[in-house]
């Protein structure tokens, strides 16, 4: 059984979403701020992954809580069509970032989207 999807049973996916945004988040405003020293940045890169993996999987569960299984097929277009999207914009944000400020700007803005996130996670219903 997989630790996060125990995690998700005992207490609700609602808190492991919000608690992987708000690690993820925390660490990585943390690499912002110590980006000048790359070893105490890379094991920070290292624990925000651990935060994101607690993202990874549970994001398909709440797609797959919210669609009727009868409208699964047709709702998974969507849902890809979502994906690739966000699969192009973060790139895309991050570029015109990196197109005027150095490199540690990017964790900065990849921190705040991920606040958000977490800010955003309080309104997953709580059945979820």
């Amino acid at each position: 059984m997989p630790f996060w999807g125990w995690v998700a049973r005992r207490y609700s996916l609602r808190f492991l979403m919000r608690t992987g945004f708000l690690m993820t988040s925390l660490v990585t405003t943390a690499v912002f701020i110590f980006a000048g020293s790359p070893t105490i940045a890379v094991t920070l890169l290292i624990l925000a992954a651990l935060g994101a993996t607690m993202l990874d999987g549970s994001g398909h569960v709440l797609f797959l809580r919210a669609v009727r299984p009868s409208e699964r097929t047709e709702m998974a277009g969507v849902y890809q069509t979502y994906r690739d999207a966000a699969n192009l914009a973060v790139p895309g944000i991050f570029a015109v970032l990196l197109k005027f400020f150095s490199l540690p700007v990017v964790f900065a803005g990849g921190a705040v989207w991920m606040m958000a996130a977490a800010v955003t996670s309080k309104h997953i219903p709580k059945r979820m």
